[in-house]
């Protein structure tokens, strides 16, 4: 699961006892609990199949939290070493090292009582445990392994041994729960819906369940495994019920390995997700859009994406309003009871009948199950497939809706909680905009406590979106009413505009700039049999053209074979009508698979020129649309018709608004990069000059123009717009020529086996001996348009292979032995790395990857020593030198630009991923850099592909990179182009303006946060930046709300008298004395400069 959180509001709650014999207390810490600096390598001998790993005067363990009852526990290490050594404990207050234990060096894993301690003795967490050294002073060091710290009442080592032995046994054992099929096929097919009652009396939060509330909630049951068909293991059961000022919630989590739970967060917002826990999703209002998410562990540690919402209740109200949440621990499960207040979620209390989305998730770490209530797909962040929950108790409840894959029926789950049997009548009624286009009544016997399906056939006329209302009762009286839209398609010949589909069937287009729009194609023929000679129909106003698709590169597209415009009259007026003819055949398939390849890439673009292409994403039509005269101006908002059609055969015209914003007027830094991946982009003679005029407009500098290869006329048209070609290099280990001739030094799997993946991978040994002779030849046609001054350079996409994949020949498991040390007779599989050398031989995988940047890197730089070579990969982490084969710490000595990923939709994420976390980063990479000039890019998106839940809206992206450039990085990257539209553009540029006016302050400003005092109620959703260059500073004030404005006061302590400020962009000058008020709009900046008078008055005469 991805996940991105903020806050980090200081919260310690007591660690609950885990009762797990009759009178036993435990608590488990297992290696993924440790905060030292030895790394948690994957060891199946271990506690949950990995240890800490370390040698001499390495830190193994701190931060595990103590049971602050004031008992007395005996503390229990299991831990090993290779030679005999010694260990210790260490209190930071007096600097001192007490404890010492030892590890008789036998390679064997052994349980070690520390002493016996209460919390009086060691505040809220134990104390560091370090490796000291090995008892023989002639042995120079010790490798040694920890997996496991026990706070417990246990005295001997053998029970815990006996604990340990059941973990391994149930961990191996576990697995899928099956039901009935076709009950399970229901659940997984099916919105569940939970109906909420209304209470009296609220629960008292205790972590125990013998409130009275309780017994009246509905009750949650049946939780599905992710991507499974069965239900967990490890059951979850979720309570919920409501009143008029609170919503509550409470789930017993069963748990057979109770003292396995992983339980260290105890800092509020510090990755509450990556413990045991329970995760809440809320959707008011049913948008199937926006959300809340909170998550609670079993210490009642609380995460939530809520922090705005936080600080902007307790600012305005009297009271400090937050949601609260209380656990407790039990022989064979966790409880938590949680209260939400409505206005903490900006709704008032739900009116009876009123549906709101809602989902209960678990992250379960001892079976490493992930489950949910409703199912949602292969993550838990999917609003559109969230349950749903409906206010106010009826005697008769709709438990769930299921539509047939073609939403040719819907079934229905009633069930009756009436003592005697119960005759009802159930109505199905659809609607299309206000006509009902659906009615049928059937009248269904309910049996008491059973659940009775029933099914609807339907049947529509045109597709578009439906709202369905379901219809529970006796005659008039309603015993149950619910409603809730869906979508759907015809049959036959079906296409999708995106990004308008996505965005209320809009496309904006500012009226300097061309637009593209992806048309996706699909069959939903009976027959499923392929389309043969299909043709994308789209219409136009007068005034706006469609550039000229043909000569197109990208060979995953539909290509254009011809086309033509035709005049056409609409009630609109004069239109044009555009009918492409393409080459592929559509194949049987449905539109809601489809992705951008899929598509017919087409421009549209309000200017002078025509801009012509559709489609979207790989299997689409991808368009570039142009308005062509004057009469066409900002603020109009034209309808554009489109279908598709094949022979007789015609889909019935779909449309969107095209809406046209006023000119984009973005500038190009002179260093700061503002760069964009075109990944896909479909570039053809008519459409590549228009696109990068509009890249050039918003202010980019640099694209990956990987798509127009050694064309030296497109490359052209990028330098003319004073833009670097920074190309993706998606290049690993390959080199399927030399493999003909030398199928020997085929890269060797974990299992001995020739890799088989393709392209085939070559022994990266082989690749980089002779400083990296068969590399070099390898990624000749990169460094080709470098030598022909086609590229500026490369940033390498490093995601793999994963460490343990590749390459365990003899000749790299001979260089790992010099890399680690080890003595050359030592047999060595993959199966004995991984139990004993599992560390050293990631940090060996890593450092082939740095080898392999190193040589890239000399190679571009003897071509062209101003070539740049950056990477791309995951954030800092063990896990991204496990799966993608990156050790930042290395690899930034032997490259340029170090590409960090922030990919976010939250604005939340603004609070401390774009401040703190992202400060944190930097400094690590230029710290580990040394004297390797490093550049630190921010990588953003605008959004993933269709139906992905990352979209984050034009203003977030805005406020984004100035968030990061102001934070320190040196520049944005964005991956991909598809999201943007005309919006996207506005906002970039006015970013890419405010970058290029003040670059110099951004590049060689001090940082100076305390030249301003501010009152800030609004907390972390609230930051400043202060850079002053001589006498001159600028003030950046960031709103990272959405939806509302920030009325901030601010004074300047750190200026001088004589001293005058002018607000930017606007130029407006006020006197920074005393109290200065701003307004700040959400999601937006407000930019102050401030210095002598005569100095500003320069500057601000510079930007005019």
């Amino acid at each position: 699961m991805k996940r991105l959180f903020i806050g980090m509001l200081m919260l310690f709650l007591a660690l609950p006892k885990v009762i797990f014999g009759e009178d036993e207390v435990v608590n488990w810490f297992e290696a993924e609990d440790f905060r030292g600096n030895a790394a948690a390598n994957q060891d199946s001998t271990a506690s949950n199949g990995a240890c800490a790993e370390g040698k001499t005067w390495y830190f193994f363990v701190g931060k595990i939290p103590f049971p602050q009852d004031g008992k007395k526990y005996n503390v229990w290490v299991r831990a090993q070493s290779d030679v005999p050594a010694n260990w210790y404990l260490w209190k930071e207050e007096g600097k001192k090292a007490f404890g010492w234990f030892r590890t008789e060096g036998s390679g064997k894993w052994g349980w070690i009582n520390l002493g016996k301690y209460s919390s009086l003795d060691t505040g809220k967490e134990f104390w560091p445990i370090y490796l000291q050294q090995p008892t023989n002073q002639n042995i120079p060091t010790a490798q040694g392994k920890l997996d496991t710290v026990v706070i417990t009442d246990i005295t001997k080592a053998s029970r815990l041994e006996e604990l340990f032995t059941e973990h391994v046994e149930k961990k191996s054992g576990a697995q899928a729960v099956f039901m009935d099929k076709g009950r399970l096929e229901f659940l997984t097919s099916a919105r569940r819906i939970a109906t909420i009652p209304f209470v009296k009396t609220p629960p008292v939060l205790d972590g125990n369940l013998d409130d009275k509330c309780w017994q009246e909630a509905e009750k949650l049951s049946d939780f599905l495994l992710v991507n499974s068909a069965g239900t967990a293991a490890e059951q979850t059961i979720g309570y919920i019920c409501c009143d008029g000022t609170n919503l509550y919630i409470a789930a017993e989590l069963l748990e057979s390995q109770m003292p396995f739970l992983r339980k260290i967060r105890t800092i509020r917002n510090d990755s509450v997700w990556t413990d045991d826990c329970l995760e809440i999703f809320i959707d008011p209002g049913f948008t199937q859009k926006d959300y809340y998410q909170l998550v609670i562990n079993p210490l009642g540690t609380q995460q939530d994406t809520l922090s705005s919402k936080l600080d902007r209740a307790s600012s305005v109200g009297k009271e400090t309003l937050d949601w609260e949440a209380r656990t407790s621990l039990q022989k064979d499960r966790w409880i938590t009871e949680v209260t939400i207040p409505w206005r903490l979620l900006d709704a008032n209390p739900p009116q009876a009948g009123e549906i709101w989305g809602f989902n209960l998730c678990r992250e379960e770490r001892p079976n490493k199950e992930l489950s949910y209530w409703n199912n949602c797909g292969s993550h838990f962040h999917q609003p559109d497939r969230f349950g749903l929950i409906s206010f106010g108790r009826k005697p008769v409840r709709l438990e769930a809706v299921s539509f047939s894959n073609n939403n040719s029926a819907v079934s229905l789950s009633i069930k009756s909680d009436s003592v005697q049997r119960e005759e009802v009548e159930v109505k199905a009624s659809v609607k299309y905009e206000e006509a009902n286009v659906f009615d049928e009544v059937k009248t269904l016997a309910l049996e008491s406590g059973k659940d009775t399906v029933l099914s609807f056939p339907l049947s529509f006329q045109k597709p578009g979106a439906y709202n369905l209302s379901i219809f529970v009762g006796k005659k008039e009286q309603a015993l149950y009413r619910v409603a809730f839209p869906f979508k759907t398609y015809s049959d036959g010949l079906v296409s999708v505009a995106w990004p308008p589909e996505m965005r209320n069937d809009n496309l904006h287009l500012a009226v300097n700039t061309v637009q593209h729009c992806f048309f996706l194609l699909a069959n939903h023929s009976r027959e499923k049999a392929p389309v043969k000679d299909p043709e994308l129909v789209v219409s136009v106003p007068a005034g706006i053209e469609i550039l000229d698709p043909l000569g197109s590169t990208h060979s995953l597209y539909y290509h254009v074979k011809n086309w033509k415009s035709e005049k056409e009259k609409r009630k609109e007026g004069l239109y044009f009508r555009y009918t492409f003819s393409l080459k592929q055949e559509i194949p049987p398939v449905r539109i809601e698979s489809r992705r951008v390849f899929s598509s017919v890439l087409l421009f549209f673009q309000v200017k002078d020129k025509p801009c012509s292409k559709s489609r979207r994403f790989f299997n689409s039509v991808l368009s570039f649309f142009q308005a062509k005269n004057k009469s066409c101006n900002a603020g109009q908002v034209l309808p554009i018709y489109y279908y598709l059609k094949a022979g007789a055969d015609r889909e019935e015209a779909k449309k969107f608004n095209l809406v046209l914003l006023p000119q984009v007027k973005g500038k190009q830094p002179r260093s700061i990069l503002i760069h964009n991946w075109l990944w896909t982009l479909n570039p053809g003679p008519h459409t590549w000059a228009p696109y990068i005029e509009t890249m050039q407009k918003v202010g980019f500098n640099a694209l990956d123009a990987g798509g127009v290869g050694d064309n030296p006329e497109y490359i052209g048209v990028m330098r003319s717009n004073k833009m670097k070609n920074i190309g993706n290099f998606w290049y690993f280990w390959w080199n399927d020529q030399h493999l003909k001739e030398h199928p020997e030094d085929t890269a060797i799997t974990y299992d001995g086996k020739k890799n088989t993946s393709r392209p085939l991978s070559v022994c990266p040994t082989i690749m980089l001996q002779a400083n990296g002779r068969l590399l070099k030849e390898s990624i000749v046609r990169y460094t080709d348009l470098v030598a022909k001054k086609l590229s500026d350079g490369y940033c390498w996409d490093l995601e793999g292979p994963n460490s343990w994949q590749i390459c365990f020949c003899p000749r790299c498991l001979a260089e790992f032995k010099k890399f680690a040390s080890l003595s050359g007779q030592e047999e060595l599989t993959p199966e004995v790395i991984k139990q004993k050398y599992a560390r050293p031989w990631i940090l060996f995988a890593c450092h082939q990857s740095s080898d392999y940047a190193r040589v890239v890197r000399e190679e571009l730089k003897r071509i062209n020593p101003e070539a740049e070579f950056g990477v791309y990969s995951g954030n800092p982490s063990q896990a991204t030198m496990e799966e993608y084969r990156a050790n930042w710490e290395e690899i930034v000595k032997y490259i340029d630009t170090a590409y960090l990923s922030y990919y976010s939709h939250i604005p939340a994420a603004l609070d401390d991923t774009f401040t703190v976390g992202m400060q944190k980063s930097i400094s690590l990479l230029r710290r580990s850099a040394g004297r390797n000039p490093l550049k630190v890019v921010a990588t953003l998106t605008p959004g993933y592909e269709r139906g992905d839940m990352i979209q984050p809206t034009a203003e977030l992206n805005k406020v984004q990179v100035l968030r990061s450039i102001a934070t320190g990085t040196e520049g944005v990257s964005f991956w991909w182009w598809g999201p943007f539209d005309g919006k996207y553009y506005q906002k970039l540029a006015e970013a890419s303006t405010l970058i290029a006016d003040f670059e110099e302050f951004f590049l060689k400003g001090k940082e100076e946060d305390k030249f301003i005092s501010l009152e800030n109620p609004y907390g972390k959703n609230v930051s400043s930046a202060v850079r002053s260059l001589g006498n001159l500073h600028l003030v950046l004030l960031f709103n990272h709300s959405p939806n509302e404005k920030r009325e901030l006061a601010f004074s300047i302590p750190g200026g001088t008298a004589g001293d005058v400020g002018y607000f930017y962009p606007e130029l407006t000058r006020f006197e920074p004395v005393g109290k200065i008020k701003v307004t700040i709009p959400p999601l937006d900046v407000i930019t102050i400069v401030v210095g002598p008078e005569k100095e500003v008055a320069g500057l601000v005469s510079s930007l005019k």
